[in-house]
């Protein structure tokens, strides 16, 4: 339990830094940059995520399930051996990048300076990506944490001094974009070097045969979490402007906080629920589960209570527009919390085809319903089918998990209402109450009250 509660601090610790040094830094770059040139950078950001997963093949999403089946003896030379075939096949799309770079860098819509430093931080970002898994799931939380500030810290200090000495106004976001590049390619360097060298230089085939099994499936899982996530800036871009297209990531990054911190909770729940799933603990995964429900239930409602003042007080007027999307962008950060259940579970059983197969299934429906809504509603139409999607995802996984994988699975779509309905309710009731300042903020200081003492009589966040 003391183990589990060092690494939750440091695994919550680390979003709640990282979000702060967003917080802070995003009236500087909204107002350094300005809707158009925020929108472009967000693009930019997107290329990256989707590159990223191809590059590295996803090799990080096996190291759970290898901690889990392999044992500890012998992780280091996993480690290096997955490491290096995702570098290598880096080094192959680069090749095939350069080459065909005409042909690309006009297909993604971007100039050529920005087109090779796709690829620089694509690398970087699966590198890092790779090191916080790892360390995660070997419980070195502070190490994660390390490796993140640092990256956050190094790239909000360079942008915002290559933004203000090094280039003219209409090209800001090249200095955002440099700013994020450089300190991820050395980063991304060092934490390279430090698993390739524990790992004694090891590539073993036998380790590339266990991997890539269950990290094929997840580069077209990756890929379409991508597409279901960030599609809709490149349709707003196409459909309608660069304007909109900035107000809505505007939005995506600010709600980006829920998505941190089920992040850092899940980094910490994870590798606690394989034990006690090997061990066949279900009444104690059923109860920490509902413990770990009711927690990020409050952290959702809060949220969504008191982020209108927080808008205005870290955002331009220009871009308060966006908060009536604010409802949306909550309950679909929560579906994606209640999907990671049934998909965690698939996941220790190397079920990896169904996850890519629903988040493919997923990503299609989300395009589809942008299409037709998008030229309706607008920004709303993108917002509702992000949610409608992530609402068909979860409902997917969890059918997979109890009627297809044929495992025990120790849930069921009953066990998940109550937390389903209450934030539901809340996103509702968020139009009703939103001109009311001092009961929203109120009840949001009642709610965090409530949170902080079922930890403490617990003594465990879990």
């Amino acid at each position: 339990m003391q183990l589990q509660n060092k690494n939750a601090i440091f695994n919550i610790l680390g979003p709640i830094l990282l979000n702060g040094i967003s917080f802070f830094t995003m009236p500087v770059f909204t107002r350094l940059l300005g809707p158009a040139q925020y929108g472009i950078v967000a693009v930019f950001n997107t290329w990256v995520g989707i590159l990223s997963i191809i590059f590295g093949l996803q090799v990080q999403g096996s190291i759970g399930t290898a901690k889990a089946h392999l044992g500890n003896d012998s992780i280091k030379e996993y480690l290096s051996s997955i490491l290096l075939l995702g570098l290598l096949f880096s080094v192959c799309c680069i090749f095939i990048g350069i080459v065909g770079e005409p042909f690309f860098s006009q297909l993604m819509m971007v100039s050529k300076n920005i087109y090779y430093l796709l690829g620089i931080q694509s690398v970087s970002t699966f590198v890092i990506s790779f090191s916080s898994i790892a360390f995660v799931f070997y419980k070195k939380a502070q190490s994660s944490f390390l490796v993140n500030i640092t990256a956050a810290v190094s790239t909000a200090a360079l942008s915002i001094a290559l933004i203000l000495y090094v280039f003219p106004p209409e090209q800001a976001y090249l200095g955002k974009i440099l700013g994020m590049v450089i300190p991820n390619a050395l980063i991304a360097l060092v934490v390279a070097s430090y698993f390739i060298k524990k790992g004694h230089f090891s590539f073993s085939r036998n380790y590339i045969i266990f991997c890539l099994p269950i990290c094929l499936p997840l580069i077209f899982h990756g890929l379409s979490h991508i597409i279901l996530g960030q599609s809709d800036r490149i349709m707003i871009q196409r459909m309608m402007s660069n304007q909109a297209t900035g107000l809505y990531s505007f939005m995506i990054v600010f709600s980006n906080v829920l998505t941190a911190i089920w992040g850092a909770l899940n980094n910490t729940w994870v590798p606690f629920y394989y034990d006690d799933l090997r061990a066949g603990k279900l009444d104690v995964i059923r109860r920490k589960s509902r413990h770990y429900i009711f927690i990020f239930s409050i952290i959702h409602i809060v949220f969504l209570l008191w982020a209108p003042e927080v808008i205005k007080l870290f955002a331009p007027s220009t871009f308060w527009e966006a908060i009536p999307l604010l409802p949306l962008f909550v309950m679909s950060n929560y579906f994606t919390f209640m999907y990671s259940f049934p998909v965690n579970f698939q996941f220790y059983h190397k079920s990896t085809v169904s996850i890519a197969i629903g988040t493919v299934a997923a990503a299609l429906l989300n395009i589809g319903l942008n299409a037709l809504w998008i030229p309706l509603f607008g920004l709303q139409g993108a917002a509702a089918a992000t949610l409608v999607a992530h609402i068909g995802l979860f409902l997917f996984q969890e059918f997979i998990s109890a009627h297809v994988l044929h495992q025990a699975y120790h849930y069921n779509l009953k066990f998940f209402l109550p937390g389903i309905c209450i934030v539901g309710i809340a996103s509702i009731l968020f139009f009703m109450i939103d001109d009311f300042i001092w009961l929203r903020w109120v009840l949001g200081v009642v709610l965090s009250g409530v949170f902080f003492y079922n930890i403490y009589r617990r003594r465990s966040l879990f």
